[in-house]
């Protein structure tokens, strides 16, 4: 897409990895600021905790409790990849709570998800979709989303905050991109397009109902997330030297 025609028929969903990639300065062949454009922000994807039904632990005050209780005895949680940014969320909650977590990274979300649903890890740091359908099931126990406000796909889980870790709110954040050089009144003719759509009040509420949260905005709001999310877990990777994903 960064290599394609700049004249607005080649658009990007913007994937997780180029943030991750971003921060973690893995060499790729494209230009974050000189080849991509930014459109607009499309939808986040929120993460959150969950737990195996064998777990010793059915909520956040819970697992704080029983490892406190073990006298810091570490807990196990699973994640979609070494380097995912479900994994580095996880590594912000350990350094922001001190709860002694010790990563378990997977080929992606499906082998983990198999793992937490059989017992064999206690934790599960993850996005909403399609996590949310094994909780709604009853195969683990939704600990906490990473919100502000709760998930119309699992009302009865709390948010961060409520369950006691204000200010962590985590998501994937997915955009709207173009290749450089589009010029200035294609990416504003995008931007007003995709941001009337998500305006809507029936796509705005399929999407909830899916799990996504609907974005929109200008394409200086979603430059500025970017940033922000390349930012903040460059600073998640520094501490801990976390390994760039193979």
């Amino acid at each position: 897409m960064a290599k394609a025609k700049p004249d607005g028929h080649t658009i990007l969903l913007t994937p997780a990895a180029m943030i991750a990639n971003a921060a973690f300065g893995v060499k790729v062949p494209y230009d974050i600021d000189r080849d991509l454009i930014p459109v607009i922000g499309f939808v986040d994807l929120p993460m959150l905790i969950a737990a195996s039904n064998s777990a010793p632990f059915k909520s956040v005050a819970e697992l704080i409790a029983w490892s406190k209780a073990e006298l810091g005895r570490t807990v196990a949680y699973a994640s979609a990849g070494v380097g995912s940014l479900t994994h580095l969320w996880g590594e912000y909650v350990k350094a922001r709570t001190g709860m002694p977590l010790e990563h378990v990274g997977y080929k992606g979300s499906a082998e983990a998800l198999r793992d937490v649903v059989a017992g064999h890890v206690p934790l599960f740091f993850d996005v909403l979709v399609p996590t949310a359908t094994a909780i709604r099931a009853g195969q683990l126990s939704g600990l906490a989303v990473a919100m502000a406000q709760r998930s119309e796909l699992l009302p009865g889980v709390p948010t961060v905050s409520e369950a006691g870790l204000p200010g962590m709110e985590g998501s994937v954040p997915f955009g709207i991109s173009v290749p450089g050089g589009t010029p200035a009144p294609v990416v504003a003719r995008l931007n007003a397009v995709f941001d009337e759509a998500l305006a809507d009040p029936s796509t705005r509420a399929r999407l909830l109902g899916l799990g996504f949260v609907p974005i929109g905005g200008t394409p200086q709001a979603y430059a500025a997330v970017l940033a922000t999310e390349i930012a903040k877990w460059r600073k998640v990777i520094k501490d801990p030297n976390i390994p760039p994903p193979s």
